[in-house]
């Protein structure tokens, strides 16, 4: 609006100088000029905006590859540290397994050493008792062995006085009955 009343003023101030033709080419010379100057400082001020813009673009590109290039180095820094630190419980992780392993390894051959042991401890025990019960069923039967024969002999002997005195019983009855 202000682009405006000056205009008109100047349209005024020329158009009392010269006539109102000329006032008005002047004017439209004079916008014509300022045009042309603001399209020339508008395209000035865009092309460095646009240089400005693109050596911004150019920092921010080479500090992207900057920090691509730094975060690429610290993640293969992170990187070799982990494996090393896996690297290291892994032998670690080895180191105590073998020993779990060789611990193992002892207590079962104690184990197996002390059942051995008390295997043949028991076995030892099992055959001294199975010796002194076959001794005692050995002298047992022995005993019941005597015992029978005793008692067969004299059944025998009851037998044969039963027999003769059988014998001796008819052979009287015989001569007492005859």
């Amino acid at each position: 609006m202000e682009n405006q009343n000056s205009s008109i003023r100047l349209f005024q101030l020329i158009k009392n100088k010269t006539n109102e033709q000329t006032a008005l080419d002047a004017v439209q010379v004079l916008q014509n000029a300022i045009k042309e100057e603001v399209k020339s400082e508008t395209a000035i001020k865009f092309k460095e905006s646009k240089i400005e813009t693109s050596d911004k673009f150019t920092v921010l590109t080479v500090r992207i590859s900057d920090v691509k290039t730094e975060l690429t180095e610290k993640i293969s820094s992170v990187k070799t540290e982990l494996i090393e630190r896996i690297s290291n419980l892994k032998i670690e992780l080895t180191q105590s397994i073998n020993d779990v392993r060789t611990e193992l390894t002892q207590r079962i051959d104690d184990v197996k050493t002390e059942l051995t042991q008390r295997i043949d401890d028991v076995k030892t025990e099992l055959t001294q008792r199975i010796d002194d019960v076959r001794t005692e069923l050995t002298k047992s039967i022995n005993d019941v062995k005597f015992d029978l024969i005793d008692r067969i002999n004299s059944s025998k002997i009851q037998t044969i006085l039963w027999i003769v005195g059988m014998s001796i019983v008819q052979m009287l009855a015989r001569y007492f009955f005859k």
